[in-house]
């Protein structure tokens, strides 16, 4: 929501986020289509939604036995309880969806 109302304050700024509600609230924020391709779970699928991003988690130098487990374990995970609209990147043909966003 920070990157949403930071979007929206500021002039020319342009960001990308996850949007799970009404942008009502943020009038002069907008979900930007590419080459006529909205940012649906079905277009980045399908390869026609041509922006995306990955999420990378990181440890310290010296991680715990549950920080070292854990990129074994977040797959499996993220397979059961995504939550609507998630799409994983062995999922997508270009990558991980995640909507543009610029001033209106």
């Amino acid at each position: 929501m920070d990157l949403l109302t930071f979007v929206n304050r500021t002039p020319n700024a342009i960001g990308y986020a996850l949007i799970n509600q009404s942008l009502k609230s943020l009038p002069q924020v907008s979900v930007i289509a590419i080459n006529g391709a909205a940012p649906t779970p079905g277009n980045v699928r399908n390869g026609s939604y041509g922006y995306w991003t990955v999420e990378h988690p990181y440890a310290g130098t010296k991680p715990t036995t549950l920080a070292k487990d854990f990129p074994e374990f977040l797959p499996g995970y993220l397979e059961k309880h995504s939550p609507p609209g998630f799409i994983t990147c062995s999922a997508a043909l270009t990558g991980a969806g995640s909507r543009l966003l610029t001033k209106a």
